[in-house]
């Protein structure tokens, strides 16, 4: 039964590594829709850092796609059927089935040793090819031209106006703090406020 074990082990790494790509263009997906609505955002208010912010999305998506492909890995069970789909005949899901009875009798040895045969006589891990999903393909083609239209369409209003405004507010306040203070010379604060054209 190792034997047989082996076989489904090497068909179940491919099962691995489609759900692994399946699910990290998913979680990309996710990961753009995110970018693209912080893209928008950033067009009407300023975000501070939002390449790095964008980045972070990305790669986060990308680690959970990891664990989550690990978490949702692929059992031999599912290896077998995808062998039996391939020209197994139900040899292996009926291997699987007798070894899990523990009662190996002369019947369950013929069963097993007719799917380790039909192993060796088809490369099962050649045979099966990995599937992408077309949907998740096209709709990840469609997000990452949103959100490349989207840097570069030219925001609301200009980052630079929207951080110096920024900035003169806070000074605004400073200020006002600043002048109920009795010990603050009320020549420098009428120097700084006509350097900021503060009425």
């Amino acid at each position: 039964m190792e034997e047989v074990k082996k076989i489904l082990n090497r068909v179940r790494r491919k099962l691995l590594l489609e759900g692994l790509v399946n699910n990290l263009f998913r979680f990309i997906s996710i990961g753009l829709i995110l970018s693209l609505i912080l893209g928008i955002v950033s067009k009407f208010f300023f975000i501070e850092n939002l390449v790095i912010i964008i980045s972070l999305v990305i790669a986060f998506s990308i680690i959970c796609s990891v664990f989550y492909s690990f978490y949702k890995k692929p059992d031999l069970l599912k290896a077998a059927r995808v062998c039996d789909e391939l020209g197994g005949k139900e040899r292996f899901i009926t291997s699987l089935e007798l070894d899990n009875d523990k009662k190996h009798s002369a019947f369950s040895n013929l069963v097993i040793s007719d799917a380790l045969e039909s192993g060796k006589n088809q490369d099962f891990y050649k045979n099966y090819k990995i599937k992408l999903s077309r949907r998740v393909l096209i709709v990840l083609l469609v997000l990452v031209l949103s959100n490349f239209i989207t840097a570069f369409v030219s925001p609301y209003k200009n980052s630079i106006e929207i951080s110096m405004g920024n900035s003169i507010e806070s000074i605004k306040e400073d200020l006002k703090i600043t002048e109920k203070n009795k010990e603050v010379d009320k020549e420098i604060l009428k120097e700084i406020k006509k350097a900021i054209n503060i009425a």
